[in-house]
């Protein structure tokens, strides 16, 4: 792995009843605002050359009780704040790693594998962005993947991340460093936008992100 960090928010648990139980973040000034959390599983160390030692696997947050069968979230920045400068910004926004530029927004989504002689890497954001920086109008590709996880219940259960499903179909044998970079003028987002349920052409979530799960806490 060279890297695996990614913005969530809109998290919502699922009530027995079906009724979407919003989460309220709790605001710690590193890793969570009020509405969007960073989710850091990298360390800095061996191949993760772009990373940092700080790590964070926990989103904390309260909702209004009751029993809870199913868990939902999005993964990415809100618009409303997509485009905000990361020089200025609040925790956790203000990670310059996970932006690209003021044209195009934050990076939603980081994730990288490689060998002794290739690597590939998923850099996910909005993309087809109209305006001038500063001034960004909207952008026709949002890129929000979104996930619905069956069987969850936040007491006895975390989610887990499948790389392995995620890149499963991408080439580590030919040699080649390659990388997708949020499509569509990239074919090698291809393959790894089906996995985040994500419409290659429109950057529309159409389906949830399959490759992450409901895990048992250790």
């Amino acid at each position: 792995m060279t890297d695996l960090r990614f913005y969530i928010h809109d998290i919502y648990l699922v009530s027995g009843e079906d009724e979407l139980l919003p989460l309220t973040f709790k605001k710690d000034g590193r890793w969570q605002s009020s509405n969007v959390a960073l989710v850091d599983l990298e360390n800095g160390t061996g191949a993760c050359f772009n990373g940092t030692n700080a790590s964070n696997a926990v989103v904390e947050g309260t909702y209004p009780g009751g029993l809870v069968k199913g868990l939902e979230f999005k993964i990415g920045v809100p618009e409303t704040l997509n485009h905000s400068d990361p020089l200025t910004a609040v925790s956790p926004l203000n990670y310059t790693d996970m932006h690209w530029h003021w044209a195009s927004g934050y990076k939603f989504f980081r994730a990288g594998l490689a060998t002794l002689n290739d690597s590939f890497f998923i850099h996910l954001g909005s993309s087809r962005c109209s305006g001038t920086i500063g001034e960004i109008k909207g952008c026709l590709s949002a890129n929000r993947a979104f996930v619905h996880i069956d069987r969850f219940d936040p007491a006895r259960n975390v989610v887990g991340v499948d790389l392995g499903l995620l890149f499963n179909e991408v080439s580590l044998n030919d040699g080649i460093n390659s990388d997708c970079q949020s499509g569509p003028v990239d074919p090698n987002c291809e393959k790894p936008f089906s996995r985040f349920g994500l419409n290659f052409e429109t950057g529309e979530a159409v389906e949830s992100a399959n490759f992450f799960s409901s895990e048992p806490k250790k």
